[in-house]
């Protein structure tokens, strides 16, 4: 009986310990059963999603050419040192021994290790980019000494015209952090974007399409074979309106003098040149600079980082005439034929205003020879019969004063009218105000791409637009609500502007083509208007601008051109010579393009 007993206990015992060493097996095999047949397609799918890495292939930025197809941006070979940590004993060793070889900055090396120690050993770190050939020849001398170390092959963007082309062209850099763009390149940190000039206006169709390389990686991330790919799509040629051979010569031309030249392509509206000085070298940007290089151009006083063509303001001075004549005309308060005397001045009120010639004066002109001559008080009476409201309404039909629609930034310049004083200063508009508005000074300001547009449609007669995409039709241009014969009447004075002795631009008469032109000088008002102060007692940096606008062929109208030459003084000794030399080059190039066509 006590043996039965016994047997009972111990039964119930195992079968208690059963039960309990059963337990767990039983979850785990629940466990099991859950993860392989109930959730099993789950989690094969996150196995494959592990075990298979889906990565972006970056394509090649498109480039961008010049009208005769003259690379402005373009994509160059370069080389990049790297380093495998994997492969590298002694990480700082190697790093060490590199800056012996090569010169690193000196912060680099910390940088560089922390960007290691952050990654997979496995994946290579950038060195130093761009290598020069004399780099690359003496890290592969030294290879042996340099465990884990490779010279990579690499594409960078570069600049031919870097300096010549800086403001117009632009440069690319990294993304801003902020950038709302669902491009899945971005994620890439080596991926760059457009940030300034046109490689920023067209990005999108610079930058083409990713591709995907689809591969197998094992557990540490390393790849192990390529599965499939899908190739990645170039970016797309944007070419240009631009003439860099002209844009390249007029920037020389300029020389170390500020200022800035644009000229057009009166059958489209292309804009030939754009030349800006002082500039910068757009690679720099590229290539990375110094805070100190940064600071420098940022504060300098010569302000290289202004598009004068585009954002530079200018008082137009007596460029401006041909608008009030015009206007004078169109309005019927002047006729061609109507002479006024000059004797060097005019008082209006208690205020006396000055002619450029203020002795002896010009004596008895017609309006043809006060545009030939650029006298000051033929326009003070013009303007006084006018008045600035009807003036403002000329020069805005002519571009001036509003947006020119180009796809780059630019400013709108400022076209006075009695409106905008009375918002602007509350104060009402004085009638004697209207006599500086008459010959382009006061409040009036425009950029060089708006006298030239100016100066394009009052050579042709027709609204033509500016732009920098070389388009494969030609806009439609409508022609101008303006009296024809008065436009003729205009371009005839500015034909002997150039053309006959007494013309303010004699000086720039060419046998191969016949120009018309018109020259001004922005004055300092205080000093130049209103009292008579000799140009050789006006300190350097507020001494006159110096203006040129002008077309050829005088009798075919093809090229307009508008010249600033900052503190140049005389429009006709400083500024007309650019722009006989822009209007020359330019229809040479013309001339020979159709040849070689």
């Amino acid at each position: 009986m006590h043996v039965a007993r016994k047997q009972q206990v111990f039964s119930r015992r195992c079968v208690a310990l059963l039960a309990i060493m059963g337990l767990p097996f039983s979850i785990l095999l629940g466990r099991l059963y859950v993860l392989q047949i109930i959730a099993g397609h789950k989690y094969r799918r996150l196995s494959d999603e592990n075990r298979f890495s889906l990565r972006l292939l970056t394509p090649r930025r498109g480039e961008i050419v010049d009208r005769y197809g003259l690379p402005v941006a373009e994509n160059k070979k370069a080389f990049r040192l790297i380093v495998y940590p994997e492969q590298a004993p002694d990480i700082e060793d190697v790093l060490h021994r590199i800056g012996r070889v090569v010169p690193l900055e000196e912060d680099w090396q910390d940088v560089l290790l922390k960007k290691i120690r952050k990654q997979p050993k496995f994946l290579p770190a950038v060195v130093k980019k761009r290598l020069d050939y004399q780099e690359v020849a003496k890290i592969q001398v030294n290879l042996p000494d340099l465990p884990g170390v490779d010279i990579e092959e690499s594409v960078d963007r570069y600049y031919p015209y870097g300096m010549q082309a800086g403001h117009i062209v632009g440069y690319i850099g990294a993304p801003p952090p902020d950038l709302d763009d669902k491009d899945p390149l971005l994620k890439n940190p080596d991926f760059r974007i457009g940030r300034q000039g046109l490689e920023q206006v067209y990005d999108e169709k610079l930058r083409g399409r990713a591709g995907t390389t689809q591969v197998e990686v094992n557990a540490f991330g390393r790849e192990v074979r390529e599965i499939a790919r899908q190739p990645e799509t170039s970016g797309e040629q944007i070419r240009l309106t631009l003439d860099m051979d002209l844009q390249n010569y007029m920037y020389e031309q300029l020389g170390e003098g500020n200022g800035a030249v644009v000229a057009m392509d009166l059958r489209t509206g292309g804009v030939l040149c754009c030349v800006n000085r002082p500039a910068f070298d757009a690679n720099h940007f590229v290539e990375g600079m110094s805070q100190s290089e940064w600071d420098e151009l940022r504060t300098s006083l010569s302000k290289p980082l202004l598009n004068r063509s585009l954002q530079g303001l200018y008082a137009p001075g007596s460029t401006f005439k041909m608008l009030v004549a015009l206007a004078a005309l169109q309005e019927g308060k002047g006729h061609e034929k109507e002479r006024i005397v000059c004797n060097g001045h005019i008082d209006f009120g208690d205020r006396r205003f000055h002619c450029w010639k203020e002795k002896p004066g010009h004596g008895s002109l017609d309006m043809h020879d006060a545009l030939v001559q650029s006298c000051d008080i033929y326009f003070y009476e013009m303007a006084q019969r006018l008045g600035v409201d009807t003036i403002a309404k000329y020069a805005n039909m002519f571009g001036l004063g509003h947006y020119t629609g180009v796809e780059m930034p630019e400013d709108k310049g400022l076209v006075p009218t009695t409106a905008w004083k009375r918002q602007r200063f509350n104060q009402p508009w004085h009638r004697g105000e209207d006599l500086i508005v008459g010959i382009g000074q006061g409040y009036t300001l425009t950029t060089p791409l708006q006298l030239a547009l100016m100066t394009a449609r009052l050579a042709t007669g027709q609204e033509i637009n500016p732009h920098f995409d070389l388009r494969e039709t030609i806009p439609e241009q409508p022609a101008m609500n303006i009296e024809p014969r008065f436009l003729r009447s205009i371009r005839r004075a500015m034909e002997d502007v150039v053309n006959t002795p007494r013309g303010t631009a004699h000086g720039i008469r060419n046998k191969a083509y016949r120009l018309a032109g018109k020259t001004g000088t922005s004055q300092v008002v205080s000093k130049r208007v209103e009292k008579h102060v000799p140009l050789t007692q006006v300190p350097m940096h507020e001494r006159t601008n110096a203006l040129f606008v002008g077309f050829a062929p005088a009798e075919n109208p093809r090229v307009a051109v508008s010249v600033i030459y900052e503190h140049g003084g005389g429009g006709g000794s400083a500024a007309a010579p650019l722009g006989r030399d822009c209007l020359v080059r330019a229809l040479d190039n013309l001339a020979k393009a159709k040849e070689e066509a």
